[in-house]
Order: C-alpha cells, then sequence, then structure tokens
C-alpha cells in the first residue's frame, strides 16, 4: 500500500512523485476501501505511463501543384520520454474562422502526407500534433496558399550597353524581357534579375522589380570590357518560377566600321571577295561577319552570308552571277553587343 487517503474528501487523489530512472516506464494502480473490519475488493487495474507531452512537431512544404500540397512532419526535440504513437493533422475549408477538421491520423513512420482537392487561390489553415503513450502535444499551426509559381522565364535579351570609363567601372548593360504567365490565380507580382561576377556563374540578386509595365533593367558599375551572365525570373504570392536560361553580354559597344571588302577572284558565274577585321572591335571579341549585296537591278540590299558565329572565316563567294554583270558588296562585323554600321560599297564583276 502507497497511500492511506483522508476519508473526509469526496475526490481522493494520489501523485506518485518520479525519478529520471522512472521515465518511460508504466506503473500499476489499483484502489481499495479498508473500514474496521478490513480491506475491500480492489478495484481494477489501471496502468500509466510516466512521460511528458511531446514537443509539438512542425509542418512543412515539400512542394505543390495546382490543387494539392506535400507536406512533412517533423518531430519536435523532446518525445517526452515516451516513442510517439501516432500524428494527427488538421484543416481548415480554406475560408477564414472554419472550423479545423482530422484529415489524416498516421502512424509516427509516415513523416509526408498529400493534401488533395484543394482550391486554387484559397489559404489553408493547418495544425499537426504528435501523440506519445501518455499525452498529446501543443499544436503546431501554419497555412499554405493554393496554387503554383510563375512560368519559367524567358531569358533576357540586350537593349544597350555601355563600356563608360576605358579601363574603368562605370560600365552598363541594359535589358528587356518578357512577360510571364502565372496561372492558377496567383498573378506575378515582381521580377528578379541576376548577374554573376564577370562570367564566372556565380550569380547575385540585383534587383527585385516590381514594376510589372516597363520590363527593363540596367545594370551599372561594371567592368570595361567584362562579360557578364544575366537571368531573370518571375514571382507571384505562391514563390519564383524557374529561372530563365543564361544570356552572355559584354559591357562594349558595337564593333567600328569594317574597311570595304576587296576583290579576289571570279569565274563566269561568281565573285569571291575578302576582308580584314575592323580595327577597332567595339570592347568585345569579334564573333564574326555578315555580306550584303545589290545587284543593281533594284534598291534591294540582300544578305548573302551570314558568318555571325565564325570570326575566323575572311573570305566568301557568291555563286548563280551574271557574266558582265556589276555587282556591288558590303559587310558587317559582330561582336557580343551586336553588328557594326555596313562597310561602303565595293562594285565588281
Amino acid at each position: 500500500m502507497v497511500y492511506g487517503a483522508d476519508i473526509s474528501t469526496a475526490l481522493l487523489t494520489y501523485t506518485k512523485t518520479l525519478v529520471v530512472g522512472d521515465i518511460g516506464k508504466r506503473f500499476s494502480f489499483k484502489v481499495a476501501a479498508q473500514n474496521a473490519l478490513g480491506i475491500g475488493e480492489y478495484s481494477e487495474q489501471i496502468q500509466l505511463l510516466a512521460a511528458d507531452a511531446p514537443d509539438a512537431p512542425s509542418l512543412s512544404l515539400t512542394t505543390r501543384g495546382s490543387n494539392w500540397l506535400l507536406l512533412k512532419f517533423t518531430p519536435g526535440a523532446s518525445d517526452g520520454g515516451s516513442a510517439l504513437t501516432k500524428y494527427q493533422l488538421f484543416k481548415d475549408a480554406g475560408v477564414v474562422g472554419s472550423p479545423l477538421k482530422l484529415i489524416a491520423s498516421v502512424t509516427p513512420e509516415q513523416i509526408v502526407y498529400n493534401a488533395t482537392d484543394l482550391i486554387p487561390g484559397q489559404t489553408y489553415a493547418f495544425e499537426l500534433y504528435a501523440f506519445n503513450g501518455a499525452h498529446q502535444s501543443a499544436a503546431f499551426s501554419t497555412s499554405f496558399m493554393i496554387g503554383t509559381v510563375p512560368s519559367k522565364a524567358k531569358a533576357p535579351w540586350l537593349l544597350t550597353s555601355a563600356r563608360g570609363t576605358i579601363g574603368g567601372s562605370t560600365g552598363t548593360i541594359s535589358v528587356e524581357w518578357s512577360a510571364v504567365t502565372s496561372p492558377q490565380g496567383w498573378p506575378v507580382t515582381n521580377y528578379l534579375l541576376y548577374i554573376d561576377n564577370q562570367g564566372d556563374g556565380v550569380f547575385s540578386l540585383v534587383s527585385n522589380s516590381t514594376n510589372l509595365s516597363t520590363l527593363q533593367y540596367q545594370f551599372t558599375g561594371l567592368a570595361d570590357t567584362a562579360e557578364y551572365r544575366i537571368k531573370v525570373a518571375a514571382e507571384n504570392a505562391i514563390g519564383a518560377g524557374e529561372e530563365s536560361d543564361e544570356v552572355l553580354l559584354a559591357v562594349a559597344t558595337k564593333p567600328g566600321t569594317i574597311d570595304p571588302p576587296i576583290f579576289e577572284t571570279a569565274t563566269e558565274s561568281s565573285i569571291s571577295i575578302a576582308w580584314t577585321p575592323p580595327s577597332d572591335n567595339g570592347g568585345s571579341p569579334l564573333t564574326g561577319y555578315r555580306v550584303y549585296m545589290n545587284d543593281f537591278l533594284s534598291d534591294k540590299i540582300e544578305m548573302i552570308y551570314d558568318g555571325s558565329s565564325v570570326p575566323s572565316i575572311l573570305s566568301f563567294t557568291e555563286f548563280g552571277l551574271i557574266l558582265g554583270a556589276p555587282y556591288r558588296f558590303q559587310v558587317s562585323a559582330l561582336n557580343r553587343v551586336g553588328e557594326s554600321d555596313p562597310s561602303a560599297f565595293e562594285t565588281f564583276y
């Protein structure tokens, strides 16, 4: 016997003092009444676990779809001295003030749960509880918006580039990009602009633009003649969409005007020309050349060779020409900024 009750009270209680070694143990209790004639029959026996309530678990978002959430359960720091036995997850109806209802009661081994049939554009409140052999934890409360992030942004393109002080760090690159769609009722709220450090591929966020009507941005303080990788992403209330492909741009100007082409050789139906690189590449390596021709029969000037990605080729032959007829040719040079003004025409037969 561990307790002799004070029979003057209507409700009788007993508290067992535990030591550290008792945590996690089960104790059996039964009770009997005693009078002058002896001890009466004992009650049914009960077993109680010596444990505290577990710490509150946490609920996090693993991924989402247009009408579902994949949620992750993480136990609290302490199980209270008794192994967890289950989690219970409650959800409201996506309306502020609506009651929370039990949607999942799972074993502690199940650490993910897919909440489905949710309505895009609504915000749902959740509560998660952990249980051990004796107690229920406090609630972990959170809420999640339903919908998807914006679509992947398209790569930005160059508007202008300026070298600033030659050899300095006052150059600029201005870019523009296309508007991004945002499905499932959550419109785009801002655009994220990233630039790396002179082409090293390590990006920094430099602008969080909320101007949705002018999709342009100027990067400043850039090193003269350096190249930079730039990308953009759209964001809404759900989160940021996939970043665009990178574009490599240079702090430079277009190449200087190239000298007119020179005649190399001709046949009855072809003319071969050659040219030399311009003396000014604009601060960015040349990427190639284009050749244009006019046949004197009209004002039409036709590009007959696009070597914008092969800077090593410095000659071209045009076939299918009329013997004895005059043709005039001009050449332009290109770098990462753009195309130079075309050279003066030269006429060959």
